[in-house]
């Protein structure tokens, strides 16, 4: 138990050091808060269970800790209230966004019996089971078509929740277009979510909304906030009533609560107990570089389990994925090389639209990668940069 306690401590000492001198929310802050939350959550379930967890060590919390506050570096000075937005080029921007309302509006007409087939049985539960039972054989879309339109959204996404919060901060709101916008960045992640049974998803959206709120806060007007507050507290209660629907068919109204508890405080111990000390071997690439190692036609497949992980196969926390990847060295060298890389887009005192995507985006990864982290990240990287380049160039930003 006293390894456990001194892993919340590590978190909980840092978020008081850095409040006791900045005295400011910022995104470090949030993560950070993020991060002692879960590991007081992870406290708490080791205590409930402690039986679970038989080869955890002091070291793989140090690295653990180490390691995320390399990955924290680029936040530690940023602060959204002191940055200024700027939007150049908004019509070729604004061309970009009705195109994502559109393709996203077209997703949502082809899930929508699925969805509410699935809210009319209930069976939260059975969706769940089916789907981790065979999830390399779970059919996710209906035609190669719906699959294209899916994958467009979600690599749209970051810069459609940037754009349909700095909306808000035109003088003249568009309606039509910022309610269109709303509705296609939450609609799909939900029915996303609802497809397989999904708690964790629906929190990760309601974050990604908070961070890309918090980036123009200070530039949109009071009367707009409340009116974001209203819509804010409808999707909550959305988002609770669904999570509670599911918990109870998956865990019964008794075990509920505690499996919350299991959900959100395991990562860490899962990290430490899981894949630290137990691999013997590492992936080297083919979890992360998968969509391309399969594009070439080569061998991508790799068996964590095999090479000696215990405790599931992907809430190890973002740090655990690249460890399976590259090992204790190479986590440390991707962590460094991700800082140099990110790092510039935090540095600026004005904004381009195209940076707050980059912001957002990796703000984002590192909030919920705290809990989750599946293979193939390398390609959402790539796509997310690539859609940074072409906002950019429509801002004119090449000339």
């Amino acid at each position: 138990m006293g390894l456990v306690i001194f892993n919340a401590a590590l978190y909980v000492l840092m978020l008081f050091f850095y409040w006791n001198k900045h005295k400011r929310l910022n995104f470090f802050l949030i993560v950070l808060l993020i991060y002692a939350a879960t590991a007081c959550l992870c406290a708490y379930n080791y205590s409930l269970t402690p039986y679970k967890w038989n080869d955890l060590g002091g070291g793989a919390f140090v690295y653990l800790f180490c390691i995320l506050l390399i990955f924290l570096y680029p936040l530690r000075k940023f602060d959204f209230r002191d940055n200024l937005i700027m939007v150049e080029g908004d019509k070729k921007i604004q061309t970009l966004a009705i195109f994502y309302v559109i393709i996203c509006f077209v997703n949502i007409a082809m899930s929508m019996d699925k969805t509410i087939e699935l809210f009319y049985s209930g069976d939260w539960a059975g969706v769940y089971d089916d789907f981790y039972a065979d999830e390399e054989n779970v059919q996710l879309y209906e035609s190669s078509f719906q699959k294209l339109v899916k994958n467009l959204s979600n690599y749209l996404s970051p810069f459609a929740f940037v754009y349909t919060f700095y909306l808000l901060t035109k003088p003249k709101l568009p309606k039509v277009l910022f309610f269109s916008l709303l509705l296609s960045v939450v609609i799909p992640s939900f029915m996303s979510a609802t497809i397989v049974a999904s708690r964790g998803m629906v929190m990760f959206l309601a974050i990604k909304l908070f961070i890309s709120y918090l980036l123009f806060s200070s530039q949109i007007p009071p009367k707009r906030k409340r009116i974001l507050l209203l819509i804010a507290a409808g999707l909550l209660a959305l988002f609770l009533f669904y999570s509670i629907l599911v918990t109870v068919s998956r865990f019964g109204e008794d075990e509920s609560s505690n499996s919350l508890i299991a959900y959100f405080g395991h990562s860490m111990l899962s990290f430490n107990d899981g894949i630290f000390n137990n691999l013997h071997d590492f992936a080297w690439g083919k979890r992360v570089f998968k969509w391309f190692i399969d594009l070439l036609g080569s061998d991508s497949y790799f068996s964590a389990a095999k090479a000696g992980a215990t405790h599931g196969h992907a809430f190890y926390t973002f740090v655990g994925g690249i460890y399976i990847d590259w090992g204790p060295i190479g986590t440390i060298i991707v962590a460094l090389i991700t800082c140099v890389f990110i790092k510039r887009f935090f540095e600026k005192h004005v904004l381009h639209l195209s940076d707050s995507i980059m912001i957002v985006f990796y703000v984002d990864f590192l909030a919920n990668g705290i809990y989750a982290y599946n293979s193939g990240r390398a390609l959402v990287w790539i796509m997310t940069y690539v859609v940074y380049l072409i906002v950019k160039k429509m801002e004119n930003r090449y000339a």
